[in-house]
């Protein structure tokens, strides 16, 4: 008995030991729990396992992090469409030798071409405004014959070109309306003034005078013209009775007047704003039309008159020679030496 007294004690001793040990971790597990759920009811939180590999300390640190310091939020830049490069361009070709060729190749703007020299000259006023004036003042005289007196010009065509055979019915129409005659003879004055004095002008016979007074001369000098011619024929008529001829001759010489006038109105129109290449054409052009006119007349003129007078081509040509080409010769130079002395 004395032998298990000792055994005995010790093992009483360790039941004590481990009984208090298993109290103090039940009170411990006590007080976890009752934490525990102090947490939960009050914060209502969910606690869930958490695998020991994720940190939510480190989690916590980097969302933190996230908000104070935020990143500015970048514009995607506006894309321009460059235009269409030639073909011969290389895929491998920098942006910048791209930019080159295309404004190398810009047809608008010189940008890596040599620099243009551009002289600017400073215009000059050309003060014609009267002489379009003029013209167009013709044209608008011709157009109200055309208008009124529409009837009247087509049986005058048809005279001159002799298209009829009524050839004697036509001209009596054309005598009996003196009105239209009188107009178409004033434009014939106005259009072969105007022709002569640019012809003045252009080859320089008369430098120092401007063209109005060259205008003015010239038509003065035709009125001269035909007034004495018209005045000679009808006294040679009375004065050898032969008063039949002279009136035929002296209505076909206006009659070829009245188309010079009208003829002549593109020409001026062409002459009055000359092109510097096209103005030896038209003046050609006028001459072949000028010269070809005066001829028809003659021509047209010989038969009716041989018809009253026994007239062979001998005498006609010398008639031609006294009364259409001395005449003009003798005027021209009688206003000439009268131009010269006075200025």
């Amino acid at each position: 008995m004395k032998n298990f007294l000792p055994l005995f004690i010790v093992l009483l001793l360790t039941g004590v030991v481990s009984w208090g040990q298993s109290d103090n971790d039940s009170a411990l597990q006590k007080n976890d729990s009752s934490k525990t759920v102090k947490k939960d009811s009050s914060k209502k939180v969910i606690v869930r396992p958490v695998s020991p590999k994720k940190k939510v300390v480190k989690k916590k640190a980097d969302t933190t992090k996230i908000i104070v310091h935020q990143q500015p939020v970048v514009i995607p830049p506006v894309v321009i469409p460059l235009p269409v490069i030639d073909s011969s361009l290389k895929k491998s070709e920098s942006l910048i030798s791209m930019v080159k060729n295309m404004l190398a190749q810009n047809p608008y703007f010189n940008f890596l071409r040599p620099p243009l020299d551009l002289q600017i000259s400073e215009k000059k006023k050309s003060h014609q405004e009267g002489l379009f004036y003029l013209v167009l003042g013709l044209l608008y005289y011709f157009a109200l014959i055309k208008l009124f007196f529409g009837k009247y010009l087509d049986n005058l065509l048809a005279l001159f070109f002799r298209v009829t055979m009524r050839q004697q019915q036509l001209r009596e129409q054309l005598v009996q309306a003196p009105l239209p005659a009188l107009m178409l003879n004033t434009l014939f004055i106005f259009s072969t003034g105007l022709y002569l004095a640019f012809l003045i002008q252009y080859f320089g016979i008369l430098p120092r005078f401007g063209l109005w007074r060259l205008f003015l001369y010239s038509m003065g000098m035709l009125i001269c013209i035909y007034v004495s011619k018209y005045l000679m024929l009808k006294l040679t008529g009375w004065i050898f009775s032969v008063k039949g001829a002279t009136d035929t001759y002296i209505f076909i010489v206006f009659l070829v007047n009245k188309m010079i006038g009208i003829f002549l109105l593109p020409v001026l129109l062409f002459m009055a704003f000359p092109l510097p290449f096209f103005f030896p054409i038209v003046l050609t052009l006028s001459f072949v039309l000028l010269i070809g006119l005066i001829s028809y007349r003659f021509i047209i003129s010989y038969r009716p008159i041989r018809k009253d007078i026994n007239l062979n081509v001998f005498h006609f040509f010398l008639y031609l020679c006294a009364f259409e080409i001395a005449p003009l010769l003798l005027i021209y130079k009688v206003l000439l030496a009268f131009v010269e002395r006075s200025y």
